[in-house]
């Protein structure tokens, strides 16, 4: 019977081939002005637990997070970290530029600047770009410009299809960390669900998913917890480039605007399906204090 439930189970798709890539920005540590010790600590424990779930992840990194006087040489030790372990890190701009509060140039010159420690590092690997708030252009003629800079050094864009808005968990671990702790693990498990939903709306299917966090520390706290309820939900853990091969991720993204909304958001206006991401969930109301 055991045998039998198995082969029923391995047959039901988008349970048995659930995939996810994750990815952390702001690397090697979120935050207005974290200091040494706590960036070391979120490095340790963000390491430690891919280590032990056997994740290979992209950190993207801001570099003017690397320079802070005395302790520079410190701070890229953390990113030498993460490729020993082997991850691989993107670029996040230099000083987590918003593209819709800068000239096309200057932020040009963010991702220019923003690239010297990573490709010193990592020469020979892979490169890939998150925009800082995912804000892609609020214009056709921004986004266009900065796509073009991006293909012509080599980028490919990184999308994401979950994001647990953790910046806001995060904000309020200090003032009570066991009440953020139960309910970030919830909210996650929520968010993760309905990211399901919507791929199966657009595509029929579950395609491989594209899992948005930030360096904090919220999340060295909870990525071992979050990451041991993922493989319950059946996800095999799969490098970004893995999933970008996927052919969803060769779905237009046709949006422009303000905001910087999930791909499945933009994919459903290129599939003829607005609005995909109605019905979402709503982070916990305590978070947002009036």
């Amino acid at each position: 019977m055991r045998t039998l439930a198995l082969i029923l189970l391995l047959a039901v798709p988008g349970v048995a081939e659930r995939r996810i890539a994750i990815t952390f920005d702001d690397v090697p540590c979120a935050g207005p002005r974290p200091t040494l010790a706590q960036a070391e600590d979120v490095t340790n424990r963000i390491l430690e637990a891919l280590a032990a779930y056997k994740v290979l992840a992209v950190g993207f990194v801001n570099e003017a997070r690397l320079q802070v006087p005395g302790e520079r040489d410190r701070r890229v030790a953390l990113l030498e970290r993460w490729i020993a372990a082997g991850h691989l890190l993107g670029n996040h701009t230099y000083s987590h530029a918003d593209l819709d509060k800068v000239t096309i140039e200057e932020y040009q010159d963010e991702i220019v600047r923003g690239e010297v420690v990573t490709r010193a590092l990592q020469p020979e690997s892979r490169r890939y770009f998150r925009y800082p708030y995912t804000h892609t252009g609020a214009t056709p003629e921004r986004k266009g410009a900065i796509s073009r800079f991006l293909s012509a050094r080599g980028y490919t864009s990184a999308p994401f299809t979950i994001e647990n808005e953790d910046y806001l968990f995060e904000a309020a671990w200090a003032a009570d960390p066991a009440k953020v702790e139960a309910t970030y693990d919830s909210y996650t498990d929520e968010v993760v669900a309905f990211a399901e939903k919507v791929s199966r709306d657009l595509f029929g299917r579950d395609i491989p998913q594209v899992l948005l966090l930030h360096a904090n520390q919220v999340n060295s706290m909870r990525l071992s917890a979050m990451l041991s309820r993922l493989r319950a939900r059946g996800y095999t853990f799969v490098t970004l480039e893995e999933a970008l091969h996927d052919p969803a991720y060769a779905t237009r993204d046709d949006y422009v605007g303000p905001f910087g909304p999930s791909w499945l958001h933009r994919w459903g206006a290129a599939l003829g399906k607005p609005k995909p991401m109605r019905g979402s969930p709503e982070p916990p109301a305590w978070l947002h204090p009036q």
